[in-house]
């Protein structure tokens, strides 16, 4: 599976490697939708962005996990079950107030 909105977190990843600093330590300020604001908010959080990188090819599984095909027949019904990503999240992102 690939997904497309990380791709630009490996190239803020390289950014940070021929820098030699952090995204974090030399922005202020981030947006980004989807997978972009997790990627936002782990900046904001003052992560690296390789450790980023790293949180999301090692748990892509797990993060997205498509609901049953028969669950999926309600049209109201998502694609993916969140509640993996919300653990991560809540797990990894320690700020409570966004």
């Amino acid at each position: 599976m690939v997904h497309f909105g990380i791709g630009p977190l490996k190239f803020l990843a390289r950014l940070e490697e021929d820098l030699g600093k952090k995204i974090c330590n030399i922005s202020f300020a981030y947006a980004g939708t989807s997978t972009g604001s997790i990627i936002a908010a782990g900046l904001n959080e003052g992560y690296a962005a390789y450790e980023l990188f790293d949180l999301y090819k090692n748990n892509l599984k797990k993060i997205f996990t498509k609901y049953s095909w028969c669950k999926r027949l309600d049209p109201k019904c998502p694609t993916y079950d969140n509640s993996n990503l919300k653990k991560l999240l809540e797990d990894k992102f320690k700020r409570k107030d966004y």
